[in-house]
C-alpha cells in the first residue's frame, strides 16, 4: 500500500491548480475521509445539513457506510454549495433535470454531476501540477488515510469498516 506523505500533501492541496474550491475538496475528502471518487461524485447537497457531522456515503456496490464529517470540512462544503460557480451550474442542473432537493453537490460546467472519471483526471492533472510524480492515482489518498488511522492506534478491523471493506483482502 503505498500513500503520501505529509510533505507530498501539503504540496498537494497547496498547488496553484489546487485552490479550485471542488479540486481541494475532492482531496480533502479522500485523504482525511478516506472516500472513493465514486463516493465523492454521489454526495448530495444535502451533506451540508447532516445532523452533527453524520451522512450516509453510498459506495461500491451501493453498500453504504456512516461517515461523521469535522464542523470544519462541513463550513467548506458549505461555503462551496453557495458559491457563484455552483450556484450557476445548479441553475443549468434544474434547467435539465427539473427542480430535486437531492442535486449532487459538485457540478460541472454543463451542470451534469461529476463522475468518478472526471475526479480522476483533475486530481491527476493536480499532482502532476504540483510536482508529485509516481503516485498519481486518487486511490493513494484513500491508502493515506489509512496508513494515518493505523499509525495513530486504530485498529486494523476499525480501518477496514471505516473504509467501507467487507473483509481485509478486499
Amino acid at each position: 500500500m503505498s500513500s503520501y506523505t505529509p510533505e507530498e500533501y501539503e504540496q498537494l492541496i497547496n498547488s496553484d491548480y489546487c485552490q479550485n474550491k471542488n479540486r481541494k475538496l475532492w482531496i480533502k475528502l479522500a485523504k482525511e475521509y478516506g472516500l472513493r471518487r465514486i463516493e465523492i461524485a454521489g454526495i448530495n447537497e444535502d451533506i451540508c445539513d447532516c445532523k452533527d457531522g453524520l451522512y450516509i456515503v453510498t459506495g461500491k456496490n451501493a453498500k453504504k457506510r456512516e461517515i461523521h464529517f469535522k464542523e470544519e470540512i462541513l463550513k467548506e462544503l458549505n461555503l462551496y454549495r453557495n458559491s457563484e460557480f455552483r450556484k450557476n451550474t445548479l441553475h443549468k442542473h434544474y434547467l435539465k433535470n427539473g427542480y430535486t432537493d437531492k442535486s449532487p453537490l459538485f457540478l460541472n460546467n454543463q451542470g451534469t454531476g461529476i463522475t468518478s472519471r472526471g475526479i480522476e483526471t483533475v486530481m491527476q492533472k493536480t499532482f502532476n501540477q504540483a510536482g508529485i510524480s509516481g503516485k498519481v492515482h486518487p486511490h493513494e489518498l484513500r491508502h493515506s488515510f489509512a496508513t494515518a488511522m493505523l499509525n495513530n492506534g486504530a485498529d486494523l478491523r476499525s480501518v477496514q469498516e471505516l473504509l467501507g471493506h467487507s473483509s481485509l483482502s478486499a
